[in-house]
């Protein structure tokens, strides 16, 4: 099981004093991942002005680019309207499993008007308070919970002021990463000056190559998919050190796997036929389908990634094969029941009790399988071969 803290808040924009919390979370070295959570709109503060969600999700993806235990969840977006935390908590807890108390992030700041929060007492019950200075007064003295304070520096920093000083011309850039200042200059945010050129990180030589493949991902596809790729990524990390697995190369299969979703047709076709083998009738009628096997070409030609294990698991996650060795499997699997879908498996609260990899596989290959036939949908002769392989060549009767 996993020990997670959460980080909810507008982040209107994101800025340097919310990085000092995540920070100062990760030095606590107590939590496995940090879930940061945007709200749609928060209970306690007028509606967002001045970027919307889907800038806000950019610029937190931006922004959390290096941190490969702290990813977004998207819950209280999905959910719209005004979202409360005890709410949250309770999505958190039922989605993910975690070990013990959740941590349950916030600066000094916020402890004043706890007591106005739903269900406040029983949220207490739930979750621990783990809270960063951002005020150089005593925030804690008379707050009624315990508290485990984390190691930060004061970060006086608001992003209500950030939004002020653009807007009116005074300098703000020393304020936030300089990922979120691109973006806001980029879009003309919060009354910035927009930029005619759209800044290049993965120019930077410097950087390794998870950073610079993260960078890539999210000027290539929606915050949403992004999201999605990070917690694939995670995941099939986790998976992969608990079955025995290398992590790392899980985690960039993870990262990877989606890379090519957004490509145009004629580029996902011109990109997969180089791997010599044919496309299917399925591919043929639906070629987003060869965003797997197109991705595998991307790395292998673009960014001279040759383990074969990675790129064989990037290349059969979307259908499954009998060929797939244990990475593969760790991929599909996590591809399929990361927490962040909207509909959720039960095999992504489960999948720890098995104790060999092969049977949760079969487990998830057949719920997938399932699904494909009640939608009517037509299955890849991929799939099927390796449908005929887990079933003993039997025809498979869903329960």
């Amino acid at each position: 099981m996993v020990k997670l803290a959460v980080y909810g808040g507008s982040f209107n924009p994101f800025h340097y004093g919310h990085r000092s919390l995540v920070e100062g979370v990760l030095r606590l070295g107590r939590y496995d991942r940090i879930l940061v959570i945007p709200t749609y709109q928060s209970p306690l503060k007028e509606p967002h002005g001045g970027a919307s969600w889907e800038d806000r999700l950019d610029m937190l993806n931006a922004a959390l680019v290096g941190y490969p235990s702290v990813t977004v969840d998207l819950c209280e977006i999905r959910r719209g309207g005004i979202s409360y935390t005890i709410d949250t908590i309770r999505d958190i807890e039922a989605r993910y499993q975690p070990e013990g108390p959740i941590g349950l992030v916030m600066g000094d700041d916020a402890l004043l008007g706890f007591h106005r929060w739903k269900e406040a007492s029983l949220l207490a019950e739930k979750v621990e308070f783990l809270v960063g200075r951002r005020e150089i007064t005593e925030g804690t003295q008379n707050f009624p919970y315990s508290v485990r304070m984390l190691p930060t520096e004061v970060v006086p920093i608001a992003s209500r002021d950030i939004r002020e000083r653009i807007a009116s011309g005074k300098s703000w850039k020393h304020l936030v990463p300089c990922r979120v200042a691109s973006i806001i200059e980029q879009r003309g945010l919060y009354g910035a000056s927009s930029l005619q050129e759209r800044s290049r990180y993965y120019g930077n030589l410097d950087e390794t190559l998870l950073d610079f493949l993260e960078d890539l991902l999210r000027s290539w596809l929606d915050g949403e998919r992004y999201v999605h790729s990070k917690n694939v990524a995670l995941l099939a990390s986790e998976m992969a050190a608990h079955f025995g697995l290398d992590a790392p190369r899980a985690y960039l299969a993870g990262l990877s796997h989606d890379m090519c979703k957004a490509f145009s047709t004629d580029r996902l076709i011109s990109l997969a036929q180089e791997d010599g083998f044919p496309v299917g009738v399925l591919e043929q009628k639906k070629p987003p389908l060869l965003h797997g096997r197109a991705a595998a070409v991307l790395l292998s030609k673009t960014f001279a990634i040759t383990d074969e294990e990675v790129l064989d698991a990037i290349r059969s996650h979307t259908f499954g094969n009998p060929r797939m060795g244990p990475l593969a499997q760790v991929l599909y699997i996590a591809d399929k029941i990361e927490p962040s879908r909207p509909f959720v498996s039960p095999f992504s609260k489960s999948w720890r009790s098995f104790s060999h990899l092969e049977d949760l596989f079969r487990s998830v290959f057949l719920e997938n399988i399932q699904y494909l036939q009640q939608k009517n949908h037509m299955i890849h002769e991929d799939s099927m071969e390796l449908l005929a392989q887990l079933t003993g060549g039997k025809t498979y009767v869903p329960h």
